[in-house]
């Protein structure tokens, strides 16, 4: 408690009080936010990056699981038909929906190659494979390769790391990217051996049949965390410029 040693006499703090209080009373007397006030708005902003990778998330595992119940609906009743709702089909919803987020991780990209920041070529090389991939996801060139041959992507694969995760390092973006990052190496093992050993079962049976929902809609998800970890990166760094 504050003591009086005489009328007007300026206050004296009693020996154990703390400092700090005088600073937030004269703080709020000014008019500041007191520093219990700082640290909730600090403490909400930190919650908001959170909240919305949040809902990427759930987005992407929605996004998963309805391609894998399409597929499931094409086997039972379109009686292998409907080739709009098929992941195997390389013009479905789903790989047309991977071929516009990947245009998307394009523009993205070129937004974070034309901010003056010290990433300009890692987000070119990010731009530049990415239209590869668009390319290759809308020409027949796709469905041409076989198992094994979709090796040949895992360098190109391995170069999309290295560069998102350079772009992100110590950045909110680290995490939905590492997520990304593992379902897309989930649905790209899938493509490589995952269903080439489930070949033996039969292709129109419901396990495999479910094998390719996961494959493609695993890949979907990773798409939708990666181009959005971009997306935001980006625009960031054309703010921060």
């Amino acid at each position: 408690m504050p003591v009086r040693t005489r009328e007007g006499a300026r206050p004296v703090r009693a020996p154990g009080a703390s400092v700090w209080g005088n600073h937030e009373q004269g703080d709020e007397a000014r008019g500041a936010p007191s520093s219990a006030t700082t640290g909730r708005t600090y403490r909400a902003r930190g919650l908001e990056p959170r909240r919305s990778y949040r809902f990427l998330v759930v987005v992407a595992a929605l996004a998963c699981v309805a391609v894998v119940a399409t597929n499931v609906l094409w086997l039972r009743v379109g009686h292998l038909r409907t080739s709009v709702i098929d992941a195997n089909w390389e013009f479905s919803w789903s790989h047309d929906l991977d071929t516009a987020l990947l245009a998307i991780g394009v523009y993205a990209s070129l937004v974070g190659a034309r901010a003056n920041g010290p990433h300009r070529r890692l987000w070119s090389a990010t731009a530049a494979i990415l239209a590869l991939f668009v390319l290759d996801e809308i020409s027949a060139f796709h469905g041409q390769f076989g198992n094994l041959e979709k090796l040949l992507y895992a360098p190109i694969l391995a170069a999309l790391v290295v560069c998102v995760w350079r772009l992100t390092a110590g950045t909110e973006e680290r995490a939905p990217v590492m997520w990304s990052l593992v379902t897309l190496v989930f649905a790209f093992a899938m493509h490589v051996a995952g269903l080439h050993l489930l070949r033996p079962i039969g292709y129109a049976t419901y396990l495999y049949q479910v094998a390719v929902g996961f494959k493609e809609g695993t890949e979907l998800a990773g798409l939708i965390l990666l181009v959005a970890a971009l997306w935001r990166r980006a625009h960031a760094g054309r703010r921060a410029s």
